[in-house]
């Protein structure tokens, strides 16, 4: 397992091998939750987001800002890795 320091404020894991952040600004970023590489990241919100999570299926991601908005992301792009 690789350990890889991530500076965020909400950390919330989608299966074994995604993971979202969001917290260190008006991004949300996707990562590889094995290898500590970063995937993707959304860009829209306009102040330090607050909240990320996924929807119970995974093919959801919701984040919040502090800009006063949820958006609500299509998370299948993203397939799962083996």
């Amino acid at each position: 397992m690789k350990v890889r320091n991530i500076r965020t404020k909400r950390l919330v894991v989608r299966s074994a091998t995604t993971a979202a952040s969001g917290g260190g600004g008006d991004t949300v970023k996707l990562w590889d939750s094995q290898t500590g590489e970063q995937l993707l990241t959304l860009t829209g919100h306009t102040a330090d987001v607050d909240g990320v999570a996924f929807s119970p299926s995974g093919d959801l991601l919701a984040s919040a800002s502090w800009d006063g908005t949820i958006k609500i992301w299509d998370a299948t792009p993203l397939p799962e890795r083996p």
